[in-house]
């Protein structure tokens, strides 16, 4: 286990940061550089294929918004394979409390962003919510992290690896194949919690018409009615609501 003062390969641990669904992570410094590092170690209880998979989704992405894997450490001490990442400074959505729309229309833009991404790579995140967006300071960055439920070209008979119930679709309930629109039906439920909204009850909150509209289209039950990229792509629409309610100089597109 990771404590303050150990030191992993070529990193000095400096203090706990928290613990997910299949690691428990601590920010780090690296002995030589004297930068600052996220390192994420599998729990007892997490597959060493598992977290090993992590790593190779991770190995080939590199975006703004999704984690960039720096190195990978075999540690035989523990029996643990810990993953060092790019330490993003912030804090989670869902430690920010009820936002405006104006003030959560850049951080969904960049989620989606990022949901683009990885779909189009093949992978689906698997556990969209807001504990797992985390907001830099000056709330212009977002970075979707925790890619250890992610499934990688899912077919027929593939299952999911695990989720959060709260933010979960349907189909992720019952143990369905993970879809593209799995993602995004999630992060339109973590869209209607950063507004206020109550997802337990699906009671939309008070937010303008158009963006409602997004929310409901995005949740609908059957994934086939949901809108997908190759047709009704989410994001330009999701773009041109924003656009409307912030302004093109507030609301900034990052591709």
């Amino acid at each position: 286990m990771m404590q303050a003062g150990d030191r992993i390969g070529p990193y000095h641990i400096e203090r706990a940061l928290g613990q997910g669904g299949t690691g428990r992570t601590a920010l780090a410094t690296h002995a030589l550089l004297g930068e600052r590092a996220c390192l994420k170690e599998a729990l007892p209880s997490t597959p060493r294929d598992l977290f090993l998979r992590e790593a190779r989704i991770l190995w080939g992405l590199h975006h703004p918004f999704l984690p960039t894997l720096r190195d990978v450490i075999d540690e035989p001490r523990e029996g643990t394979v810990i993953l060092a990442m790019r330490f993003v400074e912030g804090t989670s959505l869902d430690a920010l409390g009820p936002l405006t729309p104006q003030g959560a229309l850049p951080i969904i833009g960049r989620m989606l962003r990022a949901l683009r991404v990885l779909h189009h790579r093949g992978t689906v995140h698997g556990d969209v919510k807001p504990a797992n967006i985390i907001v830099e300071p000056d709330r212009v960055g977002a970075v979707l992290v925790d890619l250890g439920m992610a499934c990688v070209r899912p077919k027929a008979d593939s299952r999911p690896v695990g989720w959060t119930p709260r933010f979960a679709a349907p189909e992720v309930l019952e143990g369905r194949p993970p879809l593209p629109e799995s993602d995004l039906y999630s992060l339109g439920l973590t869209l209607a919690a950063a507004l206020g909204g109550d997802v337990e009850r699906r009671e939309l909150p008070s937010a303008p018409a158009e963006l409602q509209e997004w929310i409901v289209a995005v949740t609908r039950k059957d994934p086939a009615k949901r809108p997908r990229w190759e047709t009704e792509d989410p994001m330009a629409w999701f773009d041109r609501i924003a656009r409307k309610l912030a302004g093109e100089a507030a609301y900034r597109e990052e591709r």
